[in-house]
């Protein structure tokens, strides 16, 4: 009997640590960039980025306010969580992005088309256990060049 228990339990735990590693985030909140803990590599670093996520089931819409030398600018892009691509338009230049998940984190993949050279990035969207720390990484690759980026973002009005 106590062997049965011990099986049982131990499928019990199992279960448990599983369902657990198998979370997925709601990133739903306003989001701030913290300039310290952020890596922009060879680009300049905004002065400024706050991003308003709105996540619901497997839709995610981003709006974004970047501000750099006094100069605002934003977008909305949507992304799609259940392997749909999504079309945006960001800065005047196309984008296609598709979405998955890699355990917990998200991985958004885009290609984007501008003045007749492709980019690829690969961003992924790692929230800390405690809901208020987004990191979020980048790399980005061009014909001619290759960057990796770092943005950690707090959410506002966390406490």
């Amino acid at each position: 009997m106590q062997r049965i228990l011990k099986v049982v339990f131990l499928l019990l735990l199992a279960g448990c640590l599983f369902a657990q590693g198998n979370q997925r985030p709601n990133f739903s909140g306003v989001w701030q960039m913290v300039k310290d803990k952020s890596d922009f590599g060879i680009v300049r670093m905004p002065d400024r980025v706050v991003r308003t996520i709105d996540h619901q089931g497997v839709t995610i819409n981003l709006h974004t306010e970047q501000t750099i030398d006094g100069k605002s600018r934003s977008s909305d892009v949507v992304y799609y969580t259940d392997g749909r691509d999504a079309s945006n338009v960001v800065n005047g230049h196309e984008a296609l992005n598709h979405c998955y998940w890699d355990g917990g984190t998200l991985v958004i993949r885009t290609v984007a088309t501008a003045k007749g050279e492709t980019a690829l990035t690969e961003e992924r969207w790692t929230l800390e256990p405690d809901g208020k720390t987004l990191t979020m990484t980048s790399h980005w690759k061009r014909a001619q060049a290759e960057a990796d980026f770092k943005m950690v973002l707090e959410k506002v009005g966390a406490k």
